[in-house]
């Protein structure tokens, strides 16, 4: 018996063994595509400068142009084979005002074919250096009645920039103003020119000098940012209940953004809101919805419903299961809901105040 399982686990360390291999025979590049570094810089519009770190592992390094077909893939093209002893490398001729994208791989020779081991990529645009928004400036700076923080910064992919212009337009306008010009240092920036309650869309481009011209990249894609308050604030009325429904009249404060919830909407009742959280509340179900608590209309499964800020709405609610009591319970919530456009969270206390916040889980 004991040679037996002496067996057995020699046989799974091997298998164990034979796995590892083929996971580093199956993905090189993986494994190795941090051991290369390639840096680039534009010199001027049409020369673009490649340093390329020295590696034992290959023989040469390829360099090839990414070339976006009518679908948006990319496809490479080879533009040059150089000894791994080089060092640099300079792109000539490029066009103006384009972007570029380009693979460098380190490879040698197998069977008359070049084969990449390492890998990396650098982008280029051959004008001034492009703006963008932060992946989360739709969500994480803040918003209020009376202003709206927005969050850019400089893509470096370009020629040096001098700063920023930021545009805006109102919600209904197609008309773009100049609204600011900053320092390349000024993000975040603060909008306190806002109108309560109004949306706004914003977009970013940089500007600088170069050989006595001012030059401007393109337009960065617009962000759309409302003035109302961060967080929703709500307060209800129990009208009704007993322990087969409740009926709820829900008031939303003046420049709550809208708060939108459906027949379905993972709402729950519960003790707490600690009890919500964890979800161990009764599931509910949203039956219907009246603007005066007297015509009501019946919501078909998962339909959804809004609630602008300053306005009030009543709930029909009853329990998804049957059998389920009611009567009891303080407080209505859960994350299945969207404020400012944005997944959230819901919290609503019976006869009390609650609130609706990003769910920065779902967002991030």
């Amino acid at each position: 018996m004991k040679s037996k399982k002496y067996c057995i686990c020699n046989r799974h360390i091997w298998l164990a063994f034979l796995i590892v291999l083929f996971v580093f025979a199956l993905f090189p590049t993986r494994a190795k595509a941090a051991k290369i570094k390639v840096k680039g810089q534009l010199t001027n519009q049409t020369t673009y400068k490649l340093t390329l770190k020295e590696s034992k592992q290959v023989t040469h390094w390829r360099i090839r142009m990414g070339i976006s077909n009518d679908n948006g893939d990319i496809k490479y093209k080879n533009v040059k084979i150089l000894k791994a002893s080089k060092k640099t490398y300079t792109l000539k001729n490029l066009k103006k005002d384009t972007y570029y994208c380009f693979e460098i791989s380190g490879c040698v020779k197998k069977n008359g074919k070049w084969k990449g081991l390492i890998y990396d990529y650098v982008d280029c645009f051959t004008g001034m250096s492009g703006a963008s928004w932060d992946d989360y400036a739709a969500s994480d700076p803040s918003c209020s009645p009376e202003s709206i923080t927005l969050m850019g910064y400089c893509c470096d992919d370009g020629l040096k920039i001098s700063g920023f212009e930021i545009y805006r337009r109102e919600d209904g306008c197609d008309q773009w103003e100049l609204f600011s010009t900053t320092g390349k240092k000024a993000f975040p920036y603060v909008d306190k020119k806002v109108e309560a309650g109004k949306t706004y869309y914003y977009r970013l481009r940089t500007f600088g000098t170069y050989k006595g011209e001012t030059l401007y990249s393109p337009y960065s894609e617009e962000l759309c940012r409302s003035a109302v308050n961060q967080s929703g604030v709500y307060t209800s009325t129990v009208v009704s209940r007993d322990k087969d429904q409740i009926i709820l009249k829900m008031e939303s404060k003046q420049y709550n953004s809208i708060l939108k919830l459906r027949s379905s909407s993972c709402i729950e009742l519960g003790k707490n809101s600690q009890e919500i959280e964890d979800m161990n509340g009764i599931p509910l179900t949203i039956e219907a919805v009246s603007a005066d608590g007297e015509s009501w209309m019946t919501l078909k499964k998962d339909e959804e419903f809004r609630i602008k800020g300053g306005e009030s709405l009543y709930l029909r609610l009853k329990a998804a299961k049957s059998g389920k009591d009611l009567s009891k319970g303080k407080v209505i919530g859960g994350d299945g809901v969207e404020y400012n456009n944005l997944p959230s969270i819901f919290h609503l206390t019976l006869g009390g105040e609650g609130s609706a916040y990003m769910d920065l889980e779902r967002i991030h």
